[in-house]
């Protein structure tokens, strides 16, 4: 069984094939939390397992008319290469995006129920002033936000009511708003 493992691991096409397997398992799950399932990272992946193995087939195409011409061991060389670069692009990407998928919605979700625990916050505000924060800043004890929540939460008071609205990285142009007279998150596309 061993001789077996060895002669295989030995194998021209084996090894730079497991190679690239081996390390494309940690560079999908390292960009898909570097890029967390956001709108760029599906283009970034797109653009990268696309153009990366379109340039990847242009080249071992070439590289199999050149060893069908001559027998070249270099042509056989390069193909094997190529192909392993093949498979490390689209497994890495067929890695990264689920991943990054649920880490995106895992932070919309903490985002949410932070945006849905300062209610309390602003209706204590509200019964002490009269009115609404302007800002989130003015909340008295208000927890602090999510690590994910960065830039993502827009605060509108508006007379007597107010509006939350959290942007959906995962879409383009997608938001999700929460109403003063809402108790349901309302999810839009421009």
């Amino acid at each position: 069984m061993r001789n077996r493992l060895s002669r295989i691991w030995r194998s021209p096409w084996f090894r730079p094939i497991g190679l690239a397997v081996l390390f494309a398992v940690p560079a999908g799950i390292a960009s898909a939390f570097i890029l967390r399932g956001t709108y760029g990272h599906w283009l970034i992946q797109i653009f990268i397992a696309g153009g990366g193995g379109q340039l990847m087939l242009a080249i071992s195409a070439v590289s199999g008319i050149w060893w069908f011409w001559q027998r070249s061991p270099t042509a056989l060389r390069i193909i094997r290469y190529t192909t392993a670069g093949l498979v490390f692009l689209v497994l890495q990407a067929l890695l990264s995006l689920p991943v990054g998928g649920a880490i995106a919605a895992h932070d919309q979700q903490q985002i949410k129920a932070y945006c849905e625990s300062l209610i309390p916050f602003l209706e204590s505000h509200h019964a002490a002033y009269g009115e609404y924060p302007k800002t989130l800043g003015q909340l008295e004890q208000a927890p602090s936000p999510p690590a994910a929540a960065r830039d993502e939460i827009l605060y509108h008071r508006r007379d007597d009511k107010y509006e939350f609205t959290v942007l959906d990285n995962r879409e383009l142009f997608g938001w999700w708003t929460l109403r003063h007279d809402q108790q349901e998150w309302e999810h839009f596309v421009d």
